[in-house]
């Protein structure tokens, strides 16, 4: 979305043409963007798959989902607070990651319906959760312990498994797992 002097209007980028549309288009579903199509006298849309830089490793302890995990982060990891979702194949190999949230010096959102979605998109079996603590005091909170129980019996519902919640600090970590918390 563009906004410019008070008017919200909505970019379509098609090859190396933009364009921008800002009345009668609020909703971008299916039917509008057809109708857009049609206004426009666009007659073929193409679709490019690149390849993604998305390293794969496979995670066999905390201490390699705490170290894949910080490339996350980079230098913020001491500023906000940042929840990240580490997906996993059956063979525990990362598929993919996902920024959940981003909050302020003392806490971040976490919404266990999204992070549902994303195991679902990704058809991911395992899944680790990772967020710093800006304070370096790695030890987690009360609201982290009940975060890792709420997420734990969500994932069991669609068959897949929580296999750790780490805590960063800029030198250290903290492994649910490793703590039997899990």
């Amino acid at each position: 979305m563009v906004a410019q002097k008070g008017i919200v209007k909505r970019e379509l980028c098609f090859g190396k043409t933009n364009y921008f549309i800002s009345k009668g288009v609020y909703l971008f579903n299916y039917q509008n963007f057809i109708r857009i199509l049609n206004f426009m006298n666009i007659k073929k849309i193409s679709l490019k798959i690149e390849q993604s830089k998305f390293r794969r490793k496979k995670i066999t302890c905390s201490k390699d989902s705490s170290e894949y995990m910080r490339q996350f982060f980079d230098s913020d990891i001491e500023i906000y607070e940042s929840v990240f979702i580490l997906l996993l194949d059956q063979s525990n190999t990362t598929i993919g990651y996902s920024k959940i949230s981003q909050g302020g010096i003392v806490g971040s959102v976490v919404d266990i319906k999204i992070i549902c979605k994303y195991v679902i998109d990704s058809l991911a079996q395992n899944l680790i959760i990772c967020h710093n603590h800006p304070s370096g005091n790695v030890q987690p909170s009360n609201t982290d312990k009940q975060i890792t129980v709420k997420l734990n019996e969500a994932l069991k519902l669609l068959d897949s498994k929580l296999l750790d919640h780490i805590i960063l600090a800029k030198k250290s970590y903290y492994s649910f797992a490793d703590n039997c918390l899990l």
